[in-house]
């Protein structure tokens, strides 16, 4: 299977999608997904084994460990394989997701959706700006858990981060905005079918010093939810099913 033709689908679905402004300035993207390659990414999502390890631990027991070792941080919390311990799953699984990485995280795709999602940039919006348009911009791939979007002309540069994770019936996060240094976000939903839509991510407003639900994007199958950080984007995951599930995703990260 030529992965890069397929995900060609997928880019083309991200840069067509219309904003929505409500509560806050999003994406959401549907059939993102060729057919074939969203039943190879099942195919190939690793075994739960390899989540085990953060799935095991309280959020303090993680913490403690990360202070002492920058490969245990790595790992992520809860239950989160990124790009670098997917380097001990078996080698078919590996080189698929490693691929998909390379192919999804290309230079001239990148430029054109963080331009297309580039106006609601306020932190270090100059240095956005300028690397964005630099035509020596380049993409350094020398650390195969990150890559970098670089130009020579400053230091300035921006991260692209690679994760998969699957949760279990116990996940959820509560009301948040995202940290200042994260830029943007697409959430990739790995859904097997329309059982799970209750599982997905609710966007709020916050009135009166209250949260209120504005917009729930459902955790349907091929469906992506993007935004840009904002000191308004107030989201969270809800687990709102009766049955023991696992809720399966693959995030795409820009960091400063």
């Amino acid at each position: 299977m030529d992965i890069k033709s397929k995900l060609e689908v997928t880019k083309k679905a991200l840069l067509n999608t219309e904003f929505s402004y409500q509560p806050f300035r999003h994406l959401v993207s549907e059939n993102v997904f060729d057919d074939e390659l969203y039943e190879k990414m099942f195919e190939n999502f690793p075994e739960n084994k390899y989540f085990d390890l953060c799935k095991k631990m309280t959020k303090q027991e993680y913490e403690q460990k990360a202070k002492k070792s920058a490969k245990f941080k790595r790992l992520r919390y809860p239950g989160i394989l990124d790009i670098t311990n997917i380097m001990e799953a078996p080698d078919d699984q590996k080189n698929f997701w490693l691929e998909i990485k390379d192919n999804l995280c290309e230079l001239d795709f990148m430029i054109k959706f963080l331009k297309k999602c580039g106006p609601n940039y306020k932190f270090k919006h100059a240095q956005v700006t300028h690397l964005l348009n630099c035509d020596k911009v380049y993409l350094d791939k020398s650390l195969y858990h990150h890559y970098y979007i670089k130009c020579p002309c400053n230091k300035f540069q921006m991260g692209l981060e690679l994760n998969i994770s699957e949760s279990d019936q116990n996940f959820k996060v509560e009301i948040h905005t995202d940290s200042r240094c994260r830029f943007l976000t697409t959430l990739f939903y790995l859904a097997p079918d329309d059982k799970l839509k209750s599982y997905g991510t609710a966007l709020y407003d916050k009135k009166s010093g209250n949260y209120v639900l504005n917009k729930k994007v459902d955790f349907l199958p091929k469906t992506a939810l993007t935004f840009t950080r904002c000191n308004d984007g107030y989201h969270a995951v809800h687990n709102d099913m009766t049955k023991p599930v696992n809720r399966k995703c693959m995030s795409l990260y820009v960091r400063a």
